[in-house]
C-alpha cells in the first residue's frame, strides 16, 4: 500500500528533477544563452555544455526513478556549487565589457536571480540527500 509520505516523496523527487532535467535539455539542445554566459576562459563551450547536459540529465534522472538518492544528491550538489562558484558568483562582480551601460542592471538581476536558484537547489539536494529511504 502505498503512503502518504510515499506520495510526498515521490512529489518532492518529480518536481526536483523537473530543474535539472529540463536544465540539461537545454544544455544538450539550445545552449545559445548558456555559451554566452560561460566565461571566456573556458575551453569548447559547446563540449562543456554538452558534458553539463549529460551530467545533469544522467543524476537527475537517478533520483527521480528513486535509484542511489544520495550519491545523485552529491554529485548535483557538487555541481551546483561549482558553477556557482566559477560562474555566478563571477557574474555579480563583473559585467561584459561590451555590455551597454543601460543593460548592466538586467545583468546584475539576472545574475542575482540565478545565484538564488542555485542555492534553492543546492538546499534540495541536501534534503534529498538525506532522506531516509535506502540510497
Amino acid at each position: 500500500m502505498i503512503t502518504r509520505e510515499d506520495l510526498t516523496e515521490l512529489l518532492f523527487r518529480i518536481l526536483f528533477c523537473v530543474i535539472f532535467i529540463g536544465l540539461s535539455a537545454e544544455h544538450l539542445f539550445k545552449d545559445d544563452l548558456i555559451r554566452l554566459l560561460m566565461p571566456d576562459w573556458v575551453p569548447w563551450p559547446r563540449v562543456v555544455s554538452i558534458i553539463c547536459g549529460l551530467w545533469l540529465v544522467f543524476w537527475g534522472s537517478l533520483i527521480l526513478l528513486g535509484w542511489h538518492l544520495k550519491s545523485s544528491a552529491i554529485a548535483l550538489g557538487a555541481f551546483v556549487v561549482i558553477v556557482t562558484a566559477l560562474v555566478h558568483a563571477p557574474a555579480l562582480l563583473a559585467h561584459p565589457s561590451e555590455l551597454p551601460e543601460t543593460c548592466v542592471w538586467m545583468w546584475i538581476s539576472f545574475s542575482a536571480a540565478t545565484s538564488s536558484k542555485i542555492c534553492a537547489c543546492s538546499e534540495s539536494a541536501f534534503i534529498c540527500c538525506t532522506m531516509n529511504r535506502a540510497a
